[in-house]
């Protein structure tokens, strides 16, 4: 529950590995959590940039996504995770949500 400092602590890692990919997704967890959502959208596409066919960071950026209210966005990124993932049950439990099927 220390967000804050989850955050700092994963933003100083960013820095000093700047190339592992689960370090940026940690830290667009701790962003996202504090309702930092911008900046936890920044740090998930950051990810993404290190690998494009990251499963986990497609579906957390469709979280932050969601919650920004940029619904066609988020439904966009799910659909990159099931893709990357059929299994996704998250992505997919998601994606029924945003098309009302739930």
């Amino acid at each position: 529950g220390k967000w804050s400092q989850a955050a700092a602590r994963y933003g100083v890692l960013t820095r000093l590995y700047p190339a592992e990919t689960r370090l940026h997704i940690q830290l667009g967890h701790a962003l996202k959590e504090q309702g930092k959502l911008h900046e936890a959208e920044a740090s998930y596409r950051r990810a993404l940039a290190l690998q494009p066919l990251n499963n986990d960071a497609w579906l957390h950026l469709g979280h932050a996504l969601k919650l920004l209210g940029r619904m066609t966005e988020a439904q966009a990124a799910y659909h990159a995770a099931l893709r990357l993932y059929p299994e996704n049950a998250a992505a997919e439990m998601e994606l029924r949500v945003l098309d009302g099927d739930w």
